[in-house]
C-alpha cells in the first residue's frame, strides 16, 4: 500500500506538472504571438506613410485593435494565472516525493478526528470526480464501439487544404481539409475536417485517409485516426485509479484510523 501511495503521489504531481506546463506554454505562446502579429502589422509599407494595419483596415473595414476585445487577454492571462502555480507546485511535489521515498503509514495523517473526517471528505470528493469521469467515459466508449461496429470504411481523397476564415463556426487560422469518398453504392460524399496538429504525410492535397461512415447516413463520417479504443481505455484506467484511490483514502482516514480527540 505504501508503494501504491508513492506511485499515486507521483502520478498526481506529474499530471499537475504537465497541465501547468501546457497552460503556461500556451499562454506565453498566445501572448507573444498576438504581440508579434500586432507589431508586424504596425510596420510601414515601403514607399508610403501607411502601415500594414492600415491596409488590412481598408480591406476588412477596420484596423486590428489589440485591445478591442477583453476576452482573448482574459484567456491568455487566465492560462498563465492557473498554469504557473500548477507547474510550480507540481514540480515541487515531484521533487519532494522522490527525495522522501516511500511514505510512512501515518505520513500526512491528521491528528484529530475532525481533521481525519475532513481529509476523508477530500478523498471522497476526489473519488466522486473519478467516478463521474469514469462513468461518462464508459458511456462514450460503448457509443464509440457501437459506432465502429456499425460503420463501413472507405478511402477518402483530400482535395484541398487551406486555412479557415472563421466561417461556419470554424476556428479562424486553423487548417482544414476538404475530402471526398465513395460508398459501396457509388455515391460520392464530401466532407471537411480540421487538420490535426501532428498530421501524417497523408495530409497533403491528393493524399488518402480512411474514414468510417454510417451506411444509413454516409454524411455521418469520421477520420479513423481521430480516436481509438486505446484512448478510452487509458482514460478509464486513470479515472478508475482516482476512484479507488479516493475510496481507499476516505476509508483509511475515517474508518480504519484510530479515534482521536
Amino acid at each position: 500500500m505504501r508503494l501504491f501511495r508513492y506511485l499515486l503521489s507521483l502520478v498526481a504531481n506529474g499530471i499537475m506538472t504537465v497541465v501547468g506546463a501546457f497552460l503556461t506554454g500556451t499562454g506565453i505562446f498566445a501572448l507573444f504571438s498576438t504581440l508579434s502579429v500586432y507589431l508586424y502589422l504596425e510596420t510601414s509599407i515601403p514607399g508610403t506613410d501607411a502601415t500594414l494595419n492600415d491596409a488590412l483596415g481598408m480591406a476588412n473595414g477596420g484596423r486590428m485593435d489589440l485591445f478591442a476585445e477583453a476576452e482573448p487577454w482574459l484567456i491568455m492571462f487566465g492560462q498563465l494565472a492557473v498554469g504557473v502555480p500548477l507547474l510550480f507546485f507540481g514540480l515541487r511535489g515531484l521533487v519532494r516525493r522522490i527525495k522522501a521515498g516511500l511514505p510512512d503509514e501515518d505520513e500526512g495523517a491528521a491528528e484529530t478526528s475532525a481533521g481525519r473526517i475532513g481529509q476523508g471528505l477530500v478523498y471522497l470528493a476526489g473519488s466522486a470526480v473519478g467516478g463521474y469521469l469514469m462513468f461518462f467515459t464508459l458511456l462514450d466508449t460503448v457509443d464509440f464501439i457501437d459506432h465502429q461496429s456499425n460503420s463501413l470504411y472507405s478511402e477518402a481523397v483530400i482535395e484541398r487544404i487551406a486555412k479557415s476564415d472563421g466561417s461556419n463556426g470554424e476556428a479562424p487560422g486553423l487548417r482544414y481539409a476538404d475530402f471526398y469518398f465513395q460508398t459501396q453504392e457509388g455515391e460520392t460524399v464530401r466532407g471537411r475536417m480540421q487538420v490535426p496538429f501532428n498530421p501524417g504525410k497523408e495530409f497533403v492535397e491528393g493524399g488518402k485517409i480512411v474514414v468510417g461512415f454510417l451506411p444509413s447516413d454516409p454524411s455521418v463520417h469520421e477520420w479513423q485516426g481521430l480516436r481509438s479504443v486505446d484512448d478510452y481505455l487509458i482514460n478509464i484506467a486513470i479515472y478508475g485509479a482516482l476512484l479507488l484511490g479516493g475510496l481507499w483514502g476516505a476509508y483509511r482516514n475515517v474508518f480504519a484510523a484510530p479515534r482521536m480527540a
